[in-house]
């Protein structure tokens, strides 16, 4: 914590944060000196803020030198915390949050296991992060809590250091709550009997309870709806799993030493150990990873395998096979440092407008020599456009039909993105990628003036239940969006672009994200239009936040600053 003092992250930006000693404080007019060090680096910040340091070291110095014998004016005692005090402050604060969390969560549960082991993912990630001293988003989480709970109150017996430390273990104990609040709701066990004692049985084996577990996924993929991509990734999890816990292995033998190997195993994994080192067992690929120096399995991916297998665990405590789940509380051992911004990196407005206005979009220039004809035209040409004025995901675009695109009784032309009702006798089966992706969104001006419209028009000979794309076929994964998605990672976006790592074609859903931030679009509509969860509120739900008309009004504003389009699809 030391190493960070007065460093505040704000949006991605540090700022220098000092709270002014008693007896300077009306010279400098104000008891908290705040001042933007203007840059995203850690390292850097450290540098400047020791500048600072320096300098505020030396005026203080020269106060204290300039005053005479005699002539500082008597202050009176300022009121400090004690160390008790201070203990009660910080319980009273986690016990306020928590009761906040509860009836939060009570009024508005997770409505799927899948959305469920999201925000169990999401808070195990913040418990490690908390864990580690140098993790970036600590500081900046212990710092907040720190101003609300102490202001600009001073300690008694106690440094700020030492306060900031009591504050980062109470965090820590919130989130422990929080999380047994959710093993508790997850998995709802009947009273045992009190001679209960696990089953002895030698039919019962590890390769059995993940069975039944990827039984219960599927029906709950089936009526939900869920990708289809979901299962397999399901089905994947579970492989592994049994590969090295083993189909035959005992499930009462399957304690914790066996879930502290499952750990190690998955910290030494490579990425994508499936399509590097295809056929190798998980042994023989840890070895060939090591001597290649491939990257390893994220801190996120590592993560959702300890929870399928923490899952998988509660199937046997739950049918008293086991008295207690092993993977309880196990969370991977190497963290991802980089923020959420850091994984998923938009384009910026200029890498837009040069997307937009590559050479590939010249052929419908007005007096273009030469018009484009090949089979992939109008995906090719709509693809990033809709992505960049809608949010919308690829696999969400390709797989729209004739019949998606709508009229409202105003006259609001606008896109339905829902799956069909029972995903029978329709042309295209669809999917959603989570409950927040069912929404409508407003044909965006900009779409209609490059003739959008018309295209669609030209479809309707097919039916309502044409794909709109219509040379787009499903892949062997059943996504018509994997080869639009595969040409533009190899060959479009870098024949229009410069790239930086970690930018897709999905980074336009980001920079259109960056676009609803310009405008400053409530969080009502970030939801309806992205498809993005924007918080837990009871009255979220309440009302219709996909309404075309209301939409209109915010969607009709978003723009790329600088970006013209002088060509029109025909």
């Amino acid at each position: 914590m030391s190493d960070d003092r007065y460093l505040w992250p704000r949006d991605g930006v540090y700022y220098y944060r000092r709270r002014m000693p008693e007896r300077f404080a009306s010279t400098y007019g104000k008891k908290m000196f705040v001042q933007s060090l203007d840059t995203k680096s850690l390292a850097e910040a450290r540098k400047r803020r020791n500048l600072l340091n320096v300098r505020f070291d030396f005026e203080f110095e020269q106060i204290e030198t300039s005053e005479k014998p005699g002539e500082r004016l008597v202050e009176a005692p300022a009121t400090r915390l004690s160390n008790e005090e201070v203990n009660r402050r910080v319980v009273q604060y986690v016990s306020d949050q928590f009761a906040k969390f509860e009836r939060r969560y009570i009024n508005d549960p997770a409505d799927t296991a899948d959305q469920l082991s999201e925000i169990k993912i999401d808070k195990e990630m913040q418990l490690q992060s908390l864990a580690d001293p140098g993790h970036p988003d600590q500081h900046r989480w212990v710092q907040q809590a720190f101003e609300r709970v102490f202001g600009d109150e001073q300690f008694d017996g106690l440094t700020e250091v030492g306060a900031a430390e009591i504050i980062r273990r109470g965090l820590v104990s919130l989130l422990r709550k929080e999380l047994a609040f959710f093993r508790d709701d997850l998995v709802i066990q009947p009273s045992a009997p009190a001679s209960a004692t696990p089953s002895t049985d030698p039919q019962d084996t590890f390769g059995e309870i993940t069975r039944a577990y990827l039984e219960d996924e599927r029906t709950r993929a089936t009526l939900n709806k869920r990708r289809r991509q979901w299962i397999a990734e399901v089905e994947a999890r579970l492989d592994f799993l049994e590969e090295v816990v083993g189909k035959d292995t005992p499930i009462r033998s399957v304690n914790y030493d066996v879930a502290k190997r499952l750990q190690g195993i998955l910290a030494k994994l490579p990425a994508h150990r499936e399509k590097r080192y295809p056929g190798l067992s998980f042994q023989e690929a840890i070895t060939k990873g090591t001597d290649d120096g491939a990257p390893l399995l994220s801190a996120a991916s590592q993560g959702e395998y300890l929870i399928c297998f923490r899952n998988v665990m509660s199937v046997a405590t739950a049918k008293w096979l086991v008295q207690n789940n092993p993977a309880e509380g196990l969370r991977p051992l190497k963290q991802d440092l980089r923020s959420a911004a850091e994984k998923r990196l938009p384009f910026t407005v200029e890498q837009v407008k040069q997307l937009l206005t590559c050479g590939f979009y010249g052929h419908w220039r007005e007096g273009a020599a030469k018009r484009y004809t090949k089979p992939d035209r109008a995906w090719r040409f709509w693809l990033p456009l809709i992505m960049a004025f809608t949010g919308m995901r690829p696999g969400e675009i390709c797989q729209m039909v004739v019949g998606d695109i709508k009229k409202s009784s105003t006259g609001i032309w606008y896109a339905s993105v829902l799956p069909t009702a029972d995903d029978e006798g329709t042309a295209v089966k669809k999917v959603v990628k989570t409950i927040y992706s069912r929404r409508s969104f407003p044909i965006h001006p900009t779409l209609i003036a490059l003739g959008f419209l018309d295209f669609v028009k030209s479809r309707m000979k097919d039916g309502e239940d044409a794909l709109l794309f219509s040379d787009l076929s499903p892949s062997k994964r059943g996504y018509y969006s994997d080869y639009p998605c595969r040409r533009f990672r190899e060959s479009f976006l870098d024949q229009a672009i410069s790239r930086k790592p970690g930018q897709t074609l999905y980074s336009l859903r980001h920079s259109f994200r960056d676009a609803l931030r310009r405008i400053e679009a409530p969080s009502d509509v970030l939801s309806a239009l992205g498809g993005w969860s924007e918080g837990t509120k009871v009255s979220d739900n309440y009302g219709d936040k996909s309404d075309p008309d209301y939409l209109f009004s915010y969607v009709e504003k978003i723009s790329y600053p600088g970006l013209e389009l002088n060509y029109r699809f025909s």
